[in-house]
């Protein structure tokens, strides 16, 4: 007895998960769920079914598409496309996509998408630099799932012919780049700047400072930022008051270059007490921890007739950022 009723049991089991697998199926709030039947033009364009040239299956999850997609891309209009299909003596109308179609733009292979059955299982992008004779693709592998969740999907990166990295893409899913091998690359670095400059009259220095690194990709994910630095520039605005109330404001703008051990600045400064401006050219050098802190010396020469004698020409500083 306990046998039949499990055997019915799971007779209705498979009934219901067969049954979830129909197509054109909506959910108890009326929304699309599971697979659905899309039609597509020449272009592989979402079309109606009269215009339909071309069908495909497209995966619904609470009314909305799961990757991959097939949506419009202008791009494509603008190419000159080639089908090879699976089956050549499948002439029904419309009719299962099913085969590799090639995108070119003049005699340059731009993509490349496979399909399965009408579903998408290979896309792949490229990416020319003719002036430099480098090209880059980006290859989405959608038969490759994450942890086998579903609707996941493995995204290639290509440099050259070179496998370079990989990371999983899917249902609010992005893991971490892995790179296969140690990549450097160039990463831009945002801090604020403090400071504090000792001379005859002494100034706080608080600023914006936009740096260029180099960055290496291990294989494990990690990030390493090497202690030489690519040219940079910083914003500040400069302080300096006393007992006697007077007070001096500066705005400063330098271009900056640290390599290893020494930091590099030179641009312009300007001093006022809202009644003068002393406006000078400055230009420092000093050492630096990791580009982090550094100890400067400064030189400014005034460019005005009338600068501030209390602002002493020679100073040392302080910086971090």
């Amino acid at each position: 007895m306990k046998a039949i009723i499990f055997l019915l049991f799971f007779f209705l089991y498979e009934t219901a998960c067969c049954q979830s697998d129909t197509l054109n199926r909506l959910d108890i709030k009326n929304r699309k769920t599971g697979y659905w039947t899309c039609y597509l033009d020449s272009n592989l364009n979402l079309a109606s079914k009269d215009a339909a040239v071309y069908y495909a299956y497209q995966y619904y999850r609470n009314g909305k598409k799961e990757v991959p997609k097939f949506v419009s891309s202008k791009w494509r209009k603008k190419c000159k496309m080639t089908f090879e299909p699976f089956d050549p003596t499948d002439i029904s109308q419309p009719r299962l996509l099913n085969g590799k179609v090639q995108y070119f733009s003049e005699d340059s292979l731009i993509a490349l998408e496979v399909y399965d059955h009408g579903r998408p299982q290979y896309w792949e992008e490229r990416f020319y630099d003719y002036k430099k004779g480098e090209s880059m693709s980006s290859i989405h592998y959608f038969d490759s799932s994450y942890n086998n969740q579903p609707f996941t999907y493995l995204n290639y990166s290509i440099d050259n012919g070179v496998p370079l990295s990989k990371q999983y893409y899917g249902r609010g899913l992005k893991t971490d780049i892995i790179y296969f091998d140690p990549h450097r690359s160039v990463t831009s670095i945002h801090r604020p700047r403090i400071g504090y400059s000792y001379q005859r009259r002494s100034f706080l220095e608080l600023g914006y400072s936009r740096k260029y690194s180099k960055v290496t990709f291990m294989e494990d994910g990690r990030t390493y930022f090497d202690n030489d630095f690519f040219a940079g520039y910083t914003f500040s605005l400069l302080g300096s008051w006393n007992k006697k109330k007077e007070n001096y404001f500066g705005q400063k703008a330098l271009f900056t270059y640290c390599l290893s051990f020494v930091n590099t600045e030179a641009g312009f400064v300007n001093y006022t007490d809202f009644h003068r401006n002393d406006l000078r050219f400055t230009a420092g050098a000093g050492l630096t921890f990791l580009g982090r802190i550094s100890l400067m010396y400064h030189y400014s020469h005034p460019l005005l007739n009338n600068p501030f004698g209390d602002i002493s020409k020679h100073s040392l500083s302080v910086i971090l950022f």
